[in-house]
This record gives structure tokens, sequence and C-alpha cells, in this order.
């Protein structure tokens, strides 16, 4: 009897692309990610999510530097914080009116686009190696499961779909919607006054919708790439992320009140 040979045509079809794949971690991320663990290494299933968080970022930026309502926000915060620095003796008053002009040159120069293109372009990548080898460190220490390094990072790029990709284009609509920097798809959106010096208004911003569902992905393909169940990635995806966001919470309001 002749064995059947599956032709390279089957084969190549049976195997989606990356692109494919990332598609359908909106639809379905168990098998998304199943399919990765066993999958020849893809670089483009990280390399996708952040060309298109950057491209989104980019947009993002010149959009809101091109609307007035949201420009003068940006300048409003800023001579808030030259008038803290003066308040608190760091400025001379002497000096007042030259660092208000700065501070504002800055938003409506090419300086504040440059910085916010930067930002995104420094941010996507270091967020990228960042949560991945904290995955990974996840998987050896929770899991005592060592898997490369360049297939967690294809799992994270995955996961990147749905709050750095789709929720980036949302939350920039919402923003130029409702004409407010600090509008998100969340439970920013029940506060009146939107205070970005407030520690509890910057903690209720970082919860949305497209957070939680970035959670909930992640978590999963933790689990199945480190062979574990997701809700035991999730106690450590979830805490991890909760750490994180108190901690930059605390060191952005420190920052800016320096």
């Amino acid at each position: 009897m002749e064995q059947e040979q599956a032709s390279p045509q089957a084969t190549t079809a049976k195997e989606s692309s990356a692109f494919s794949k990332l598609i359908n971690v909106y639809a379905s991320p168990s098998e998304v990610f199943e399919s990765i663990k066993t999958a020849p290494r893809k670089n483009a299933l990280w390399a996708i999510p952040i060309t298109l968080t950057i491209i989104i970022g980019i947009f993002s930026t010149f959009l809101i530097f091109s609307d007035p309502v949201l420009v003068s926000q940006l300048t409003d915060q800023a001579e808030k914080g030259v008038q803290e620095a003066i308040n608190q003796g760091r400025i001379p008053p002497d000096q007042a009116d030259r660092a208000r002009e700065q501070a504002a040159g800055w938003v409506t120069g090419p300086f504040g686009k440059v910085m916010g293109i930067g930002g995104v372009v420094v941010f996507s990548f270091a967020g990228l190696f960042v949560v991945s080898l904290a995955m990974r460190l996840v998987g050896k220490t929770a899991f005592k499961a060592t898997v490369p390094y360049g297939k967690v990072m294809e799992v994270v790029g995955a996961s990147f779909m749905t709050n750095y990709v789709l929720g980036s284009i949302v939350t920039t609509l919402i923003i130029l919607a409702m004409g407010s920097m600090y509008a998100t798809p969340g439970l920013a959106l029940l506060i009146s006054g939107f205070d970005p010096m407030n520690k509890v208004h910057l903690l209720l911003s970082s919860v949305n919708i497209f957070s939680i569902w970035y959670l909930v992905v992640l978590s999963i393909g933790v689990g199945k790439t480190f062979g574990g169940s997701t809700a035991k990635a999730a106690v450590w995806v979830v805490g991890l992320w909760v750490v994180w966001t108190l901690l930059t919470t605390f060191v952005l309001t420190f920052l800016r009140m320096a």
C-alpha cells in the first residue's frame, strides 16, 4: 500500500501566515498561541505589531498636535508645571515669563512632535523587550519551563494587537471626539475634570477595556507557551501589571512635581 504524502501546497495551506495569526488573536487567542508554540520561529509575529504600533502612534501624534483644543490643554499643563516650580522657588520670579514662553514653545513647536514620535518608537520597543523578559522569567520561576526568548517575543508581540494596536486607534478617536487628552475607553471617562497630577485619576485611566483585554490575551499566551493554566498565568501577569502601573504612576507624578 502506497503511503500518502502531503504535498508542499497542502502543507503551506495548513500553516497560516503571521498576519492571519495576528488577526485571529482577536477571535481565538488560545488557538493562535497553541499554533505559535509548535511552529518554527517567525519574527514577523512581533515585528508586525511593533511596526503597526509605531505607525499608529506617529499618526496619532500629528492628529493630536493638529487639534487646537488638545494643544491648548497640553500648553496649560506645561504652564501649570512652570507655575508649580515658581511656587516652590525652583524658578526665580524674574525668569517666570521666559520659562512660560519656553514651556509653551515646546508644546506648539516641532519639539513636541519630535518628543512624541521619539517616545512612541522608544517605548514600543522597550515595552516589547521588557515584557518579553518578564514573561520569560515568569516561565522559568512559576512554570519551571524554559522557552527561547525569541519565542516569548512572538507571544508578547501578538498580544500587543489588542491594547497597543486596536486600543491605540480607539483611544485616539475618543480623544479627538471628546476633545480631551485624558479620555480613555475606561474608568477615566467617569471622571469629571481629569487631573494628570492626581494619582487616583492616573490609576483609573490605566484601567480600560483594552488593557483588560490585553492582560487576558497575554495570560492565555503565557499559559500556552509554558505549559500551565491560564489562571496561574493571569495571577503573575496581572500582578506584575499592577506593580508596574503603581510604580510608573508614582514616578510620573513625582517627576511632574520635581
